[in-house]
């Protein structure tokens, strides 16, 4: 565990703080800019479909780079500048192809960075690796501050804002990017004989795993895509849209003080196949009383679970497979198959479904997903139970 007066105290969960920040931003809203910018519920879903599709490429290569060249966090200043650059060329773009090619060009070097970030994290920790939720909750507290400060800003000066506070974001981002040093641990920082992932990749519970956190982020393509659209539709206001976004996160913050327990006592399968069923409860909840917002309170808080609980089991769940040099490659896995593939059948289906079936239907495609992976889920603990 860092030391008493150790500057990574507050240099390591300012990045967490400064990336998730701009997500803080970027998830509610982008969706009401793309929308603001005159594009349609396909053309929304296809865009931000992108944001998942390009977490197939970044963290693979990126993960790569750090297991065999060393150096992690030089790839994580990299892309955290590429993401800057990237995204500056937002205020050119006209039309659709060009927002396309601006979405890739910063989300590939965005969804790049924090898997890199979270071995670094780990390796820094060391023996203390079951802390790691505890510094990661930075990362939530810094989307709540924005999700809740800029609901009232679009209120009043609307979404023409939004690119200029993600600008702002990513350019902290980058700075606190440069002050977190490498590990000092061997296996994270100097080249060596790496151990191939495919073995780890065969064992049925490892590929079960993987399976159902795919269709768990599938899920939430509506959400992500059309949460904040399907609020707008009901009368909600963009404060309160904010507000609900922020209720989520918090519940998720609360999670993190937490999970570092429940993760030795009931193990990251288990504690997996209750968030699947919660998060299939959570879809159907939104997408059939959304002008409830009671409802919608309690469907926010489920949030702990279908994303906080959610993230530090597969976090541990790869420490503990992915071992021997291959930390890296093991959260770029993660980022890429889980949350890319997943991300971009999810968004891809969501604005299909929404344009072409409306809210409530796609609300329960996507619970529909999170229902299958609980099936996986009870698959692999049935399985690890046989053995």
């Amino acid at each position: 565990m860092f030391a008493a007066r150790d500057p990574l105290l507050w240099r390591i969960p300012g990045y967490y703080f400064a990336y998730f920040a701009a997500l803080g931003i970027f998830l509610p809203f982008w969706p009401l800019y793309l929308k603001n910018e005159g594009f349609d519920p396909v053309a929304i879903g296809f865009l931000m479909g992108l944001f998942g599709l390009t977490k197939l490429a970044g963290p693979p290569v990126v993960g790569w780079l750090s297991d065999h060249l060393g150096r992690p966090m030089r790839w994580v200043r990299l892309a955290s500048l590429l993401t800057f650059l990237g995204f500056s060329a937002v205020f050119a773009a006209q039309g659709l192809w060009a927002m396309a090619w601006v979405m890739v060009l910063f989300t590939l070097a965005w969804n790049a960075a924090m898997p890199q970030f979270d071995a670094v994290t780990l390796q820094h920790l060391g023996e203390h690796a079951n802390r790691y939720s505890r510094i990661r909750l930075w990362g939530s507290v810094g989307f709540i501050v924005t999700a809740l400060g800029i609901g009232p800003l679009l209120d009043l000066w609307g979404a023409a804002m939004l690119p200029w506070a993600l600008m702002a974001v990513f350019a902290g981002m980058t700075l606190l990017a440069s002050m977190v040093p490498d590990p000092k641990d061997e296996a994270c920082s100097v080249k060596g004989t790496r151990v191939p992932v495919l073995p780890i990749l065969g064992r049925p519970e490892v590929a079960l795993f993987l399976a159902a956190s795919l269709l768990l982020q599938a899920s939430h393509g509506t959400y992500y895509a059309f949460f904040s659209v399907h609020l707008e539709h009901h009368g909600h206001s963009k404060a309160l849209t904010g507000a609900l976004w922020a209720l989520g996160v918090l519940a998720e913050v609360g999670i993190f003080m937490i999970v570092h327990r429940l993760l030795p006592r009931f193990g990251a399968a288990r504690l997996m196949l209750v968030t699947l069923l919660l998060t299939a409860l959570r879809w159907t909840v939104i997408g059939s009383l959304a002008d409830s917002l009671i409802a919608l309170i309690l469907a926010q808080l489920i949030h702990a679970f279908s994303f906080g609980v959610a993230h530090a089991a597969s976090i541990d769940f790869i420490r503990q497979h992915f071992t021997n040099g291959t930390q890296g490659r093991g959260q770029a896995l993660l980022s890429s198959v889980c949350y890319g593939a997943g991300g971009v059948l999810g968004y891809w289906l969501a604005g299909l479904s929404w344009q072409w079936l409306g809210a409530l239907p796609s609300f329960g495609i996507s619970a529909g997903m999170a229902l299958a992976g609980a099936v996986l889920m009870g698959t692999a603990l049935r399985l690890k139970g046989a053995r």
